[in-house]
């Protein structure tokens, strides 16, 4: 009697085929969805009327997807549509300077040939000890150009522990790896804007080289620029020697372009039509906001915040409108929301003070700090905030836990006249789609395709111009 044997290689690929077919129909109902895929505004109190005089616009770049969703905001409705197989912004999107900033302490030229002798190693880093430091502030730009500010010195009563790692990458000098003090590990609220051609940038406090002020960079390097300056230095690893461009080098320059009055330190930066916006803290605890032109002369001073606390920093909210500038001040120690305060140019040049409280926030009247705008007649304020939710996510399959997440926007309309709220809606950009599930970026969520563990990184966010744009 014959024995019927299967093949097993015909059985893989039949097994193969159809994990094929699947992943293949996986994607082409992603596709299909994402082409379907159109930004939705839901209201859930008020009249949509209310937002007729405001006008937004924004992008979703849905990167895993390789795909982006636009959408606008006009006389009260929402309209927009998806673009496949193109997961780069447009360069009409007009996104926020974001910038790269951050302190490090690094062993003084004069104590680099003690800190070499007494190092060790192990695998690619280098450790060594000193007890005196230059405080170096490094400032990468917008335009891919940086700069390396001397900002003061530092002792130490006991010796602290410095690394390098000269065999990962070039470039590495002994730096301070542990117990930065406070006073320059947390510096925060150091914002950037190009005003007139130029980057500006507040910079400067107690006891630092550079005195607290908006000062205009006046050269910053290119990454080639920056590779090809001549080392100056040199690290023991092991039994060699490996030269370095030393942390303690500056390189770069800025100059004093705008230092208010009687000023403790500078809060935030805002460009407004031809005039630059200065929100700082004086020496008494009040909060100004100045408005400069480009001869640094201050036209208007407006005071803010009487006798407010001396722990403040703020962050600029995107208000898609160049006439207008919204901060919100925070306490440094504990990110509570003290002001919402929102600037606007009128037309004979003066300027148009809206200030919010910060409890309006934390009861729910106020949405968020993602955008707030101004109606055109002054009378009602336009917020537009991150909506948190719960989530059940199996990060892997041994951990489920439930996680917070952003699903979408809080829309909210607020009536000045009335100090009431008289609009409330969710705005949905398709960071939430069944299919995707998107959390905040690093986030990772583990899921069955094609009978194959796979998992992706959720790296979906959404862009609000400053300035409403065409699709």
């Amino acid at each position: 009697m014959r024995a019927n044997h299967k093949a097993p290689d015909r059985g893989l690929a039949v097994l193969g085929v159809a994990a094929v077919l699947v992943l293949a129909a996986g994607v082409a109902g992603r596709s299909i969805g994402l082409q379907k895929l159109q930004a939705t505004l839901k209201e859930e109190t008020g009249d949509r009327e209310e937002l007729e005089s405001f006008s937004l616009s924004g992008y979703t770049l849905l990167q895993a997807e390789n795909a982006i969703t636009y959408f606008e905001l006009e006389n009260g409705e929402l309209t927009g549509r998806t673009m496949t197989e193109t997961a780069v912004l447009p360069e009409n999107a007009q996104l926020g300077n974001s910038f790269y900033s951050h302190t490090e302490l690094a062993v003084r030229p004069e104590d680099r040939g003690a800190t070499n002798q007494g190092s060790a190693f192990s695998g690619n880093t280098a450790e060594s000890q000193a007890q005196d430091f230059v405080v170096m502030r490094k400032i990468e730009l917008p335009d891919d150009t940086s700069l390396r500010l001397y900002m003061a010195d530092y002792h130490s009563d006991t010796a602290q522990r410095v690394t390098a790692y000269p065999n990962m990458w070039s470039g590495m000098d002994w730096t301070l790896s542990e117990n930065v003090p406070d006073a320059y590990s947390r510096w925060r609220g150091e914002a950037i804007i190009q005003w007139q051609g130029s980057w500006f940038l507040n910079l400067g406090g107690d006891n630092m080289r550079y005195q607290p002020g908006v000062w205009k960079v006046t050269e910053s390097l290119t990454e080639e620029e920056l590779e090809a300056l001549p080392t100056d230095g040199d690290v023991r690893y092991g039994d060699s020697t490996v030269p370095v461009l030393c942390k303690s080098t500056e390189y770069g320059s800025v100059e004093m372009f705008y230092q208010p009055q009687n000023v403790e330190s500078v809060l935030n930066l805002a460009p407004m039509e031809q005039y630059l916006g200065v929100l700082y803290l004086d020496t008494n605890g009040n909060v100004w906001f100045d408005l400069v032109d480009e001869n640094a002369k201050c036209v208007q001073q407006t005071l803010i915040r009487e006798k407010g606390e001396g722990d403040l920093y703020a962050i600029m909210a995107n208000t898609q409108k160049t006439d207008q500038a919204c901060f919100v001040l925070y306490q440094e120690e504990t990110y509570t929301t003290v002001q919402i305060i929102l600037l606007q140019i009128n037309a004979d040049g003066s300027l148009h003070v809206v200030n919010l409280p910060g409890e309006m926030k934390d009861n729910g009247e106020l949405a968020g700090t993602t955008v707030v705008q101004l109606s055109q007649d002054g009378q009602k304020v336009l917020s537009v905030g991150l909506e948190e939710a719960a989530l059940q996510v199996d990060r892997n399959p041994w951990n489920t836990e439930s996680v917070t997440y952003y699903s979408g926007y809080r829309v909210n309309v607020y009536d000045l006249d009335r100090k009431a709220q008289t609009f409330s809606g969710t705005l949905d950009t398709g960071r939430d789609m069944t299919w995707g599930r998107y959390l905040s970026s690093s986030d990772f969520i583990y899921y069955g395709l094609a009978g194959e563990l796979m998992s992706m990184n959720r790296d979906s966010y959404t862009v609000f111009p400053q300035q409403t744009q065409e699709g």
